[in-house]
């Protein structure tokens, strides 16, 4: 017989091996009792492929997208941009204004024979400082509409971050129901072993059988709950994002962090919810400075040059434009732009107030959801492995149904889907809470 040459054998051994890791249980002694039955290794429908599983979504590539496409921060661009154009023409004074007449006598005249043509220039001079002033109160409102585009950008992005946990929450809770379905069609083998063997009623086959029907199903309900999650999160980031099945970075076995970005119940100074307020403020407060300077704004010059008001005579002249504030004297002016500051400062008042007991509330969420994680790590992690195992022990011998061997899976999975519920809930809070305490350059998910 003809000898296979080593590369040969090298190519045929790496064809056979396994291309990822072994599912298979340990081969059982002679004197062990039968084992369950070892879990498939392709991976059921639904679950993600080993190209979706490469291609993750991480959320800071989504807020980096949603920040350089988002049409809502499109928007806020360039009414920013607008109101940056306004705080310059605010300051601008008004143009000079030329004006020309002639003059010609239709009887007698002592003007010379063309007539008497006049030309004139006219500027109004605003001495009292009033465009200084309205180009301030429309910077400081241009800086409050900055402020107001970092919040809505902020808003965006705690949205998206919600939207992205939510979206890996049903990713795990469609991979923990395929995970708890899997485990039920183990175990119903070694039900139907003990079934035909007479060893257990066939009343064990029937209950295993309803209990993968309702397993099953979850499965699709849990897809169906992903596809909505992943449209959502299609909405908050603004464009477009990978198809529905790709994993997500979140870790739901990591430790979360509790301290806020700002310090405990105060925002940072660079908060663009506080930043927008107060520059509203200033805003509206210069705005009363602008109002009493135009009561009386400046004065006019006038310099007009003329010809012909007799024969070969050239005439200068100069003239100065005075306002009266006789009849307005800027009395309601003042005092709507006065009482329009008023309420700008008890808007802040409002708003300073209500944004440190919100901090102070999700501060106060987070540690207690933090708190409420930690403890059911603790206490649950060491318990599940021995409850399967004691369960499934315990239906060998006789000693448990298949009605309790059904219901530690189902602990099982009802303990892993908790966990999620509470890294999420724990991951939310610690959006709300960098949203709300959080500067400009610490804003992110």
């Amino acid at each position: 017989m003809k000898r296979l040459p080593l590369s040969a054998l090298v190519a045929l051994v790496l064809a056979l091996a396994p291309s990822g890791p072994s599912w298979a249980q340990p081969a059982a002694s002679a004197s062990a009792p039968a084992a369950l039955p070892a879990a498939s290794a392709a991976p059921p429908p639904g679950l993600p492929s080993a190209e979706a599983s490469t291609n993750r979504l991480r959320l800071a590539e989504l807020v980096v997208q949603l920040r350089s496409q988002h049409p809502a921060l499109a928007a806020q661009r360039a009414r920013l941009r607008g109101s940056r154009a306004a705080a310059l023409a605010a300051g601008l004074w008004t143009n000079p204004v030329l004006d020309a007449s002639h003059t010609m006598a239709l009887r007698r005249s002592s003007y010379d024979r063309i007539g008497a043509p006049v030309v004139g220039l006219t500027q109004f001079l605003e001495l009292s400082g009033a465009p200084g002033a309205r180009r301030r109160a429309a910077e400081l409102d241009a800086d409050a509409t900055a402020a107001d585009a970092q919040a809505i950008e902020r808003d965006l992005v705690a949205g998206l971050t919600l939207a992205f946990h939510a979206y890996a929450e049903a990713i795990e809770r469609q991979k923990a129901q395929q995970a708890y379905t899997r485990e039920l069609e183990r175990v119903e083998q070694l039900i139907k072993t003990r079934v035909e063997g007479g060893m257990a009623p066939r009343y064990d086959a029937t209950r295993m059988a309803l209990a993968l029907v309702e397993a099953r199903s979850a499965i699709l309900a849990a897809r169906a709950d992903t596809r909505r999650a992943h449209g959502a999160l299609a909405i908050a980031v603004g464009s477009g994002i990978p198809p529905e099945g790709a994993e997500t970075d979140v870790d739901f076995e990591a430790t979360i962090e509790i301290a806020s970005p700002g310090g405990p119940g105060e925002p940072a100074p660079s908060n663009p919810y506080l930043l927008a307020v107060r520059r509203r403020t200033e805003a509206a407060s210069a705005a009363v400075v602008a109002a009493e300077k135009s009561v009386w704004p400046g004065l006019g010059l006038r310099l007009a040059g003329g010809f012909g008001q007799a024969p070969g005579q050239v005439d200068l002249g100069l003239g100065v434009i005075v306002p009266l504030p006789v009849l307005d004297r800027g009395q309601g002016t003042i005092q709507a732009v006065q009482a329009r500051a008023e309420e700008a400062r008890a808007e802040q008042s409002v708003v300073e107030r209500s944004l440190r007991q919100q901090i102070a509330a999700a501060q106060e969420e987070l540690e207690r959801r933090v708190k409420a994680l930690e403890e059911f790590r603790r206490g649950s992690q060491a318990l599940l492995a021995p409850l399967r195992e004691q369960a499934e022990a315990g239906y060998k011998d006789g000693r448990l149904s298949a009605f309790e061997l059904i219901e530690a899976y189902r602990s099982a999975r009802d303990a892993r889907l908790r966990q999620v519920e509470l890294v999420v809930g724990a991951l939310g809070a610690r959006a709300s809470l960098r949203r709300l305490a959080a500067g400009r350059e610490q804003a992110g998910p």
